[in-house]
């Protein structure tokens, strides 16, 4: 198509010839084309879509198989049955349109218009009797495509002995099979390179405890041990250092230098984090290509006449037409100058001549109006080349799915169970075996797991391993100072002296009890390289029900003041966890001032009065609190 509209493009000449305009036919009906195509185009890339999302984990379970072609039949064999059952359709369709084809013929007659339907059905009837010859021959083939699968079946199935089994768990949504790999052939030693096993697993995935290469006959098991463990926030256990040495500090003076040097190295690390840069805004110039308007009067009146006097020139041609002609005209104005003066003469015979300077300058601004719509056009164009990029990558999805063919995926679990009873070696020279499968695979919560793998026959245990996992919350305590934000004085009877008197000495902290509700599953032992490690290993869909989400961090708080008792302080709003165990959070504080009624300068009745105030706070994991507390 692009070769074509080339070679009918004609070379501009100067004042010369026009452009026949059959280029821009040509690419409005490519247009025209694509548009009507478009429909059509859309449907079956949205059937494309479908069954590639449809079937989106078996053909990724099949790319190591295919060597990365995205197909939906990896073994590049369909069954038979339904290529014969097209062919029966072929041929019965063009046996049925034969014998109406004879029928023709038998009822032929002297008519001119039978003698004419003849001379057409005679051929045709020729070429189908040869279409009738190949697909009766295709159907005679039947046996030999059907023995053809069945060897190809025979081939794929475990005919032979199986020289090794290997076992291999994938994951799959909710739940990830984390793998560590021992090779029986090899001491026992672990296969897998660092890095691929998480320090921490959830309670609700599984560690499985793969030995390969097990000869036949030997028989490997593992003896686990699940000792239940204490859940605690990442803070938590981030501090232990830090209170370890601070007691040691306050026992041995002399680390008392070594402890300020660690809270030093600390605080510069805190300035360190906290050295933000600041961005430079981007300024934009709204007004770059727009052309000014037209303000003198004369030139205004200029264009006109010019606009005028070119009419009979350009009247009737395209835009590139006349951006031709009036290129023409700028490079040689004389003559058309000439003729304007003479036009404008004729109307005021006292009106200035036109310089050379006001005629480029109108000449100018029609040659930009047509610059303009042509580069209205070009866009147009260009959005019909797009449209054109849009189809030819639709075209590579949709001739994907037309090539499609559906696995013999029945007739290959008949034969794997057939030859496997019947064949095939019952057990294979080498096998891979899961010995983590007792207690480990049952056991829920926070936990610390070992376990020792054994071989018949051998006292001591061939490998040893352990893992830690951890359970997700939705509730957890905290202590949080809070700031309340206004006046918290009250006035209070005395009973003493039987007057009242302004308690001026209580301040806006508060020392809260409380806890906190998370929107979703939280992992106190969170951090950013552990969130990071699922979704790069498994999927970051895995880390919401893992508790690595936003929702994980996001909660809502209650408590209860505890500093100043008798004001009933009661705490509730919302926060989100920097770290798990430390968060920022802030609502709303309700206390009670006391009221009275007097009668007679008497106290008649006293009652609480509700009062409501704002409040910022920081909350932390009791934990900690209690490990600062023992430690002064």
């Amino acid at each position: 198509m692009n070769l074509t509209i080339e070679a009918l493009k004609e070379k501009k000449k100067c004042c010369g010839p026009e452009n026949t305009g059959l280029l821009e036919k040509l690419e409005n009906e490519r247009c025209q084309y694509l548009d009507s195509i478009q429909r059509t185009q859309i449907q079956l890339c949205s059937i494309a879509y479908q069954v590639i999302k449809s079937n989106e984990k078996w053909i990724n379970h099949w790319l190591w198989y295919t060597g990365g072609d995205p197909v939906l039949n990896p073994f590049g064999v369909t069954s038979p049955t339904e290529a014969n059952a097209e062919i029966d359709r072929q041929l019965a369709s063009a046996e049925a349109t034969l014998r109406l084809y004879q029928a023709l013929m038998d009822k032929c007659c002297e008519s001119t218009v039978i003698k004419d339907m003849l001379d057409t059905l005679k051929p045709a009837i020729s070429e189908l009797t040869l279409v009738l010859v190949k697909l009766r021959q295709e159907k005679e083939k039947a046996p030999v495509r059907q023995k053809a699968y069945e060897d190809w079946l025979k081939s794929t199935a475990q005919t032979e002995t199986v020289l090794n089994e290997i076992v291999l768990y994938a994951s799959d949504c909710p739940q990830i099979n984390w793998m560590t790999h021992y090779d029986a052939q090899s001491n026992y030693a672990t296969m897998q390179p660092d890095g691929l096993l998480p320090d921490l697993v959830f309670e609700k995935d599984a560690l499985r405890g793969l030995v390969h290469n097990i000869p036949s006959g030997r028989k490997v098991s593992a003896k686990e041990v699940v000792k239940e463990a204490k859940l605690r926030t990442e803070i938590d256990v981030q501090t232990d250092d830090f209170a370890g040495a601070f007691t040691q500090a306050l026992v041995n003076s002399n680390a008392i230098s070594a402890l300020f040097n660690q809270l030093s190295g600390i605080l510069n690390t805190i300035r360190a984090v906290g050295n933000l840069g600041d961005g430079t805004p981007i300024k934009v110039d709204d007004q770059a290509g727009v052309r000014a308007p037209v303000e003198n009067a004369r030139l205004a009146l200029i264009v006109e006449k010019l606009q005028e006097l070119l009419a009979p020139l350009l009247d009737g041609k395209s835009d590139a037409q006349q951006l031709d002609e009036l290129t023409c005209i700028l490079k040689y104005p004389l003559e058309n100058k000439n003729k304007l003066n003479a036009a404008i003469r004729l109307e005021n015979n006292k009106a200035k001549p036109v310089s050379d300077a006001e005629f480029n300058e109108a000449l100018q601004m029609l040659i930009n109006e047509r610059k303009d719509k042509l580069r209205v056009a070009e866009e147009a164009k260009n959005s019909c080349t797009d449209q054109l990029a849009i189809f030819d990558s639709s075209s590579t999805l949709i001739r994907w799915l037309m090539e499609q063919t559906d696995p013999p995926i029945d007739d290959l679990q008949i034969a794997y169970t057939e030859f496997a009873r019947k064949k095939a070696s019952q057990e294979p020279v080498l096998r891979s075996e899961d010995v983590l499968i007792n207690e480990s695979r049952t056991a829920k919560g926070t936990n610390d797991i070992s376990y020792d793998i054994f071989e018949a026959g051998k006292e001591k245990p061939v490998a040893t391993g352990s893992y830690k996992t951890y359970h997700t919350v939705r509730f957890w305590p905290s202590v949080s100072i809070n700031y309340v934000f206004g006046s918290r004085t009250v006035s209070v009877f005395d009973n003493a002296t039987g007057q009242f008197r302004t308690d001026t000495g209580i301040d806006n902290f508060e020392a809260v009890v409380g806890v906190k509700w998370y929107l979703g599953p939280s992992n106190l032992t969170r951090t950013a390289a552990r969130t990071r490690f699922i979704k790069n290993t498994a999927d970051k869909e895995y880390n919401i029900s893992r508790g690595n989400s936003v929702l994980g961090k996001l909660f809502l708080t209650g408590g209860l003041g505890v500093t100043h008792k008798f004001l009933k302080n009661y705490f509730l709003g919302a926060g989100i966890d920097i770290v798990p165990g430390l968060s920022v959070q802030g609502g709303g504080n309700l206390f009670f001032r006391k009221g009275y009624d007097l009668m007679n300068g008497q106290i008649s009745r006293e009652y609480d009065v509700p009062t409501g105030r704002w409040f910022f706070g920081l909350a932390i994991d009791p934990n900690v609190v209690t490990k600062l507390i023992s430690i002064f």
